[in-house]
C-alpha cells in the first residue's frame, strides 16, 4: 500500500510530479501516517530513477582518473565501496560493502544494515580480514 501512495504522491505527473522530500512528506502527512514515514519518503526519493536523472547538478562532479600503483601481493591494496540502499532483507540489511583485492581481483560482498564508517571497519575485520589474513 505504501508503494501505491508513493506512486500517487510522488511518481504521478498529475498529482506529485516528483516533488522533493519535504513537499512529498507534507502531502502524505496531510492524509496518512505510518511508523518511520519520513525515512520511507527519503528512501523512496533517493531510489527514484527519474529524480536521480533530473537532479544531476547536486551530484559530485567526476574527478580525473588517478594512477593506482600495482600491488605486490594479496590484501595489500583493497578497493572499498558501498552499494545501496536496497530493499531490506529479513535481517534488515539494506547496503552491500564491496571489497576488491587489486592483486587477486577477488571481490567480497558483505551485507550491512547501514553504510557508516564504523559498520565498514567492523565488517572488514570480522568478515574479510579474519578469513583472508590468518
Amino acid at each position: 500500500m505504501i508503494n501505491s501512495l508513493f506512486v500517487s504522491y510522488h511518481d504521478n505527473p498529475f498529482i506529485g510530479d516528483h516533488f522533493a522530500i519535504r513537499r512529498t512528506l507534507h502531502k502524505l502527512q496531510q492524509q496518512y501516517w505510518w511508523p518511520n514515514i519520513k525515512q520511507s519518503v527519503i528512501d523512496h526519493i533517493k531510489s527514484c530513477l527519474v529524480c536521480q536523472a533530473y537532479n544531476t547538478s547536486r551530484q559530485k562532479c567526476p574527478d580525473f582518473l588517478h594512477y593506482v600503483r600495482p600491488s605486490d601481493g594479496a590484501n595489500e591494496l583493497l578497493g572499498i565501496d558501498f552499494c545501496g540502499p536496497f530493499p531490506s532483507t529479513p535481517t534488515d540489511n539494506r547496503y552491500v560493502l564491496c571489497l576488491t583485492d587489486y592483486y587477486t581481483k577477488f571481490v567480497t560482498a558483505i551485507p550491512l544494515p547501514t553504510c557508516s564508517a564504523q559498520a565498514a571497519v567492523e565488517a572488514i575485520f570480522k568478515e574479510h580480514m579474519s578469513f583472508w589474513c590468518t
